[in-house]
């Protein structure tokens, strides 16, 4: 056949004959899966062909579970990284573990303990154990998938010339991050720090994985990114991975993009780490590439929860200069700040009510109910709403009653009218707690009690003044015709 025609998956198959049974098999049938029908099934998405040592209805189940996952990862990273792969990426599915181990040895490359998928960038390749993935949550498998898919873009991005910190660092980091992995990484350098165990960046980023943890390693990593990232943002340092295409020097290349010297920055890095340690490690942007925790926020009516996060998603897709994903967010902001106005306006229509103001509380209460009118039907509070509205309109009619009350006490012919307008005015008041004008309201309905009264004694007065000229003038009266005669 020749060296021309030795390809690189025969390299592989004879590599794995040497190192564990049934490597030659699973080489062989990625090689040239017609060599044995069966062995291998491929699946495909549109980014990704699944090769895996299994049946066909597993291997369309697992490419059905995990597409999406792949497809989704591969989307968020390459906007962080600004590369795609020119061709599909294959996800290698390994049925034996020794198999799998022999595989994953051959790739020969540095990877901290517990890495659940291997990659190959340079031939754009994920190796997986299927037993052990099915043994993953989905989130772990997806973090899976997304660590070894981004040390596939640093590749594609630095052309292969991203040390081994850096490569590192960024695939942990654009990882989903779980908050027990941040702190154990958080607890690993706060050992190191205080111990002065520190690994220079200079050892970290050689050739070769540097004589340490490998726990260690992988922490340090963590925090040397995180701490470019949220000190001089995540465009900058995917401009520093790029400007490695044509430049092997690390060194150089960081010194170009962040106009100072790789000794200045581990010093500034250093200094930071001890706030890292305390409280910072829980921050990462990469995070705010996912919605669905706002838009949970937002189901809830939680508008100032799903803000405090959009506003993270803002400025990441911002200083990635992701148009698309801005626009999702700003319609999500959108939402938020109405929620957020509407629930600012119920606050000032409850303390209008509470200061008795009803003609201001039911004007406000009209404002909140077009901001709610904007959102969805479920996140309306309907019947505080309602109850506000009764409260208002009650207290307004209240007030209008007194008022009219007044106007009718002024003519004794209205006098029943003044009376009931003033009394139903006072009991409405009392059921608000409007002190104030219960007082109002008996103050006039004692004066219209009084003047009642007043009344009363007047005519009673000239009731008995005419009774007793009465019974005067029929005293003194006598025969209407007198006899003179």
């Amino acid at each position: 056949m020749g060296l021309r025609g030795l390809t690189l998956a025969t390299l592989l198959t004879l590599l794995l004959a040497c190192l564990a049974p049934g490597a030659v098999a699973m080489a062989q049938a990625q090689s040239a899966p017609s060599a044995q029908p069966g062995a291998v099934v491929a699946e495909h998405t549109e980014h990704f062909t699944f090769e895996l040592e299994t049946d066909p209805a597993t291997a369309a189940a697992f490419a059905a579970t995990y597409g999406p996952l792949a497809e989704q990862s591969l989307d968020e990273l390459s906007t962080i990284f600004a590369v795609k792969p020119s061709g599909p990426i294959q996800i290698i599915g390994y049925a034996d573990a020794a198999t799998y181990a022999a595989a994953t040895r051959a790739i020969g490359r540095f990877e901290p303990p517990g890495t659940d998928a291997i990659a190959n960038p340079a031939q754009r390749s994920i190796a997986v154990s299927l037993p052990l993935f099915r043994t993953l949550s989905s989130t772990e498998a997806e973090n899976a998938i997304r660590h070894a898919l981004a040390h596939v873009l640093i590749y594609i991005a630095s052309n292969g010339n991203a040390p081994l910190g850096f490569d590192e660092g960024a695939a942990e980091y654009v990882s989903r991050p779980a908050t027990p992995d941040l702190a154990r990484i958080a607890a690993l350098m706060q050992g190191a720090n205080q111990s002065n165990n520190l690994i220079s960046w200079g050892e970290l980023n050689r050739g070769q994985p540097p004589s340490y943890s490998p726990d260690l390693i992988g922490a340090e990593s963590y925090s040397i990114v995180a701490y470019l990232v949220d000190d001089y943002s995540l465009r900058t340092f995917r401009d520093f991975l790029k400007s490695m295409h044509n430049q092997s020097d690390w060194r150089v290349a960081m010194r170009a993009v962040y106009n100072r010297g790789p000794d200045e920055l581990e010093q500034n890095w250093q200094s930071n780490l001890p706030r890292w340690i305390n409280g910072d490690w829980q921050n990462n942007i990469v995070v705010a590439f996912d919605l669905q925790p706002a838009r949970d926020y937002l189901a809830k009516a939680d508008y100032q929860g799903a803000k405090a996060l959009l506003d993270q998603s803002q400025q990441l897709f911002t200083d990635l200069g992701d148009q698309a994903q801005l626009a999702s967010v700003d319609r999500l902001l959108a939402l938020c700040d109405t929620g957020i106005q509407a629930e600012a306006l119920m606050t000032q229509v409850q303390q209008a009510l509470q200061q008795h103001t009803y003609d201001r509380a039911a004007s406000l209460l009209a404002q909140a109910q077009s901001q709610y009118a904007q959102l969805p039907a479920n996140q309306r509070p309907t019947d505080l709403i309602a109850t506000y509205g009764r409260l208002a309109q009650g207290g307004m009619t209240a007030t209008q009653q007194l008022d009219s009350a007044q106007v009718h006490a002024q003519s004794w012919s209205d006098y029943r009218e003044a009376r009931a307008d003033a009394l139903a005015a006072g009991t409405t008041f009392a059921q608000l707690g409007d002190g104030e004008m219960v007082q109002r309201s008996q103050t006039l309905l004692n004066d219209l009690d009084t003047r009642q009264r007043r009344l009363v004694y007047l005519l009673g007065a000239l009731a008995s003044l005419t009774v007793g000229w009465l019974i005067l003038w029929v005293w003194t009266h006598g025969p209407s015709r007198l006899d003179w005669k």
